[in-house]
């Protein structure tokens, strides 16, 4: 991260947040079950907020509960929907990201009027995918990022070709807009 231009603080941040997801997934795996937890606001509150404060976002553009989306992510002040540019879409941790969950995110981005959302991310607090949409309009199906906090890896498998330092870059404010997750900073 930092040899693609996060600053030391940065990176610090970004690891001790990881370090506290996974911290906080292995409580849950252990004591969640029992007590029906954790809950897809407990995930965006307890993980991926903390994680996107991290990056360098502020409190001010990352609203809760947004028009029924879960996270919203927005590019500058106001926080109105031209200026909304990622929709995460948050389930209990180890719940199934497939396609319902893909598409209940795009109905959400597309929804927006103007629309303006360049990126979705759906999450379960350890797996988080990114979305990108192509310059026809349309969403790619398949992800352009992928980060499992579990495992930090600069090349992954499935989904094909993802780099999570990659990922993790384009999350950034500096990277949010980038066309393309999987080219160099």
């Amino acid at each position: 991260m930092f040899s693609k231009g996060l600053s030391n603080e940065s990176v610090d941040k970004v690891i001790l947040a990881i370090q506290r997801q996974r911290r906080l997934a292995k409580w849950h795996e252990e004591y969640g079950e029992k007590s029906v937890r954790p809950t897809e606001h407990e995930i965006v509150a307890h993980m991926i907020l903390p994680f996107l404060l991290a990056l360098g976002w502020s409190e001010q553009l990352l609203a809760v509960e947004w028009h029924k989306i879960d996270l919203a992510v927005f590019s500058r002040t106001p926080t109105i929907a031209e200026n909304c540019c990622l929709v995460c879409e948050a389930k209990g941790l180890e719940r199934a990201l497939e396609e319902k969950v893909f598409n209940q995110a795009v109905k959400y981005a597309d929804g927006l009027k103007p629309n303006k959302c360049k990126k979705i991310m759906l999450t379960d607090g350890i797996r988080l995918y990114l979305y990108q949409r192509k310059e026809n309009g349309k969403w790619k199906q398949s992800p352009d990022g992928y980060l499992n906090i579990s495992l930090v890896r600069t090349n992954h498998i499935a989904p094909a070709e993802t780099n999570a330092v990659n990922t993790i870059m384009a999350l950034t404010p500096a990277g949010i807009n980038r066309v393309s997750i999987n080219t160099e900073v």
